[in-house]
């Protein structure tokens, strides 16, 4: 097989990743208010970290090449626990790969609007 369609078919190849990646990055992308219960480190220094809120939902805080985001540690450092926050995510739980909706980034939430969304939150259940 020649140089020339190797190339072509890496370069397809990478180009339907990217597409894939990108639908499913922003294809999935929501924006959610919770409030943090427990927060983790994992994955040694790679820079993923694990979020639970009193709902018992799982997030995760990651770097990821899907949408060039880089900056997991800051957005952690951001988060404190037993606070409400706002949180842009995508993604979702994907067990057998140990996957979870992905933080990209917070906002917090002022006390009243936490205390809000939390009723709603049970009322809508």
């Amino acid at each position: 097989m020649s140089n020339s369609i190797q190339l072509k078919i890496y370069g397809a190849f990478f180009a339907a990743a990217a597409v894939v990646s990108g639908a499913y990055t922003h294809g999935t992308a929501e924006e959610e208010t919770f409030t943090v219960k427990k927060m983790e480190r994992t994955g040694g220094d790679k820079g993923k970290y694990l979020l639970w809120t009193t709902d018992n939902d799982v997030y995760q805080v990651a770097d990821s090449w899907a949408n060039l985001h880089f900056s997991a540690s800051d957005v952690y450092g951001e988060i404190e626990k037993g606070k409400t926050y706002k949180a842009d995510t995508y993604g979702w739980r994907f067990g057998v790969l140990s996957m979870y909706p992905n933080v990209v980034a917070v906002e917090p939430v002022a006390a009243e609007k936490a205390i809000d969304n939390t009723l709603n939150n049970k009322l809508n259940m």
